[in-house]
This record gives structure tokens, sequence and C-alpha cells, in this order.
């Protein structure tokens, strides 16, 4: 039951995560509805002073939208916002201006936020902008005690793509919460980790069938014939779609292991010692 409220929690930080475009095409609404109402002469700037939240975050994001840099401090300072929907927007927006000021500041309110779902936001933000300062907050959310967390900083370290931090990926292949654990097998597949091999075959026995066909894809794009053994028993699962994930890894994985065999057959047999070149 406890693993399942995990699964639960991981689903729900993913479901609460809303892109800069969705944002955007909200806003879109918002101002076809303002229009049929009355002009509205402010600027994005001055409405964000508006007392009505909605029109605070529209203005945040168009501000975001626009990527000025004059626009990074007012953007900045709307982080403090009292309403939590203006503060994600405000975190978006500065994820979304690719700004290297941005990870810091985003790493200093997140020790300060007290919102789960504006947290969430910005260890979300924080592997969008890519930034190696990030990488120490990440991995530390990596033994938060709530899975939302976890999973959310599995995906981010994935985005930064630090080889110093594979290890700690694969680890989580073994979490607790089934969702972390898929989480992991994508962003493995995602980076090419090999070494993340022997955890995803010990993934493809467990008893939730989303485990076992993430551990079977993420095998297909780096396991080795040391995993046909178990693909194979798996083409026997009783769900068909962790039947088929272990069908199409074992082909990729026999394409792979022909291409590189043919590739070494190409190859010149090297000279030998003392042999006189021409």
């Amino acid at each position: 039951m406890l693993k399942n409220l995990a699964a639960l929690m991981v689903l729900t930080a993913v479901c609460i995560s809303v892109s800069f475009a969705d944002e955007k095409q909200a806003v879109n609404g918002q101002a076809a509805q303002e229009s049929s109402a009355k002009p509205d002469s402010r600027t994005n700037l001055e409405k964000l002073a508006d007392p009505d939240p909605v029109v605070r975050r529209n203005a945040v994001i168009y501000l975001g939208a626009e990527k000025k840099k004059e626009n990074f401090d007012v953007l900045t300072k709307m982080l403090d916002d009292t309403d939590i929907e203006v503060r994600r927007s405000a975190v978006n927006a500065l994820s979304a201006s690719g700004d290297p000021r941005a990870a810091s500041i985003l790493i200093e309110k997140f020790k300060t936020e007290g919102n789960t779902n504006v947290r969430i936001n910005i260890v979300a933000a924080l592997g969008e902008l890519r930034s190696r300062t990030a990488v120490d907050t990440l991995k530390s959310l990596l033994k938060d005690s709530y899975p939302a967390f976890r999973n959310e900083a599995v995906r981010a370290l994935g985005n930064i793509n630090a080889a110093e931090t594979y290890p700690q990926i694969v680890s989580m292949l073994g979490d607790e919460a089934e969702g972390v654990r898929v989480m992991a097998a994508d962003t493995v597949a995602k980076l090419g980790i090999r070494s993340a091999v022997p955890e995803l075959q010990k993934n493809l026995e467990h008893p939730v069938a989303v485990v076992r066909r993430s551990a079977a894809d993420a095998l297909g794009v780096v396991g080795d014939s040391t995993a046909l053994q178990k693909l194979e028993k798996l083409i026997k699962d009783t769900d068909q779609s962790v039947s088929r994930a272990a069908k199409n890894a074992i082909d990729k994985i026999q394409q792979r292991a022909a291409a590189e065999k043919k590739n070494l057959d190409q190859k010149p047999a090297p000279q030998a010692q003392g042999q006189i070149k021409k």
C-alpha cells in the first residue's frame, strides 16, 4: 500500500507540472476574455502590482516569454508573490530565460519556499536550466523522504547529464517508489548508462508491470547479451505491454551485437610486429 501511495504521489507531481506552453495558452484565453470586456492600457510591468493574482500571473508569463534581460530582476521579485500560481509562473519564466544567474537564485528560493508544488517546479526548472551549479542540490534530493522530489531530481539530473552523477542515477533503480524506478530507467536509457544493466535486470522481476516494462525498454537501449536470458523469460509475462517490451529489447540487443561484429570483421588485421610498411 505504501508503494502504491508513493507511486500516486509521483504521478501527482507529474500532473501538477505546468509547462510554459500550457501557461501561454491559458493566457491567450484570458486575454481574449479581457479584450471582450474593456481595453487595459497598462504595461505588463504595471500589471505585476495588480490585486488580482490572475492578472499578475499572466503578466509574469508574458514578461517571461519576452526573454529580455531587463525583465530578469522583476521576475525574480515575483518569486516572493503571495500567490502560489504567480510564484510557479515566475519559476517557469526564469527557467525559460536561460539566464545563468537563474540557477543560484532558484536554489536559494528552494530553501525558503514553503509550498510543495512550487518547490517541485523549482527542481524541474533546475533541470531545464542544465546548470551544474544545481548538481549538489539535486543529488541531496535523491535521499528526500518525499518521492515526488526524488522523481524530479532524477529527471533534472538526466537533463544536466553530468557523468559524475551516473552512479546516483543508477542507484535510484532500487528506490522504494515504483514511479522513481521508472524515471531512473528512462533516464538511464536517455543517457546511455551501460553500468545500469545489472540493476535493470533485477527490475525485470519486479511485481509491478510498469517497472518491468521500463526496465525492458531501457535494456533495449543499453543492454547486452547478459540480459537476453531474463528478457526471454519476460516474453511470457502476463502483461502484454511487458511482453512486447521484452521482445523489442531482445531484437535491439541482437541487432547491436550483429552490427558490432560486422564492424570488427571489417577492421583490417593489425600488422605483425616488425612488419615493414610499404
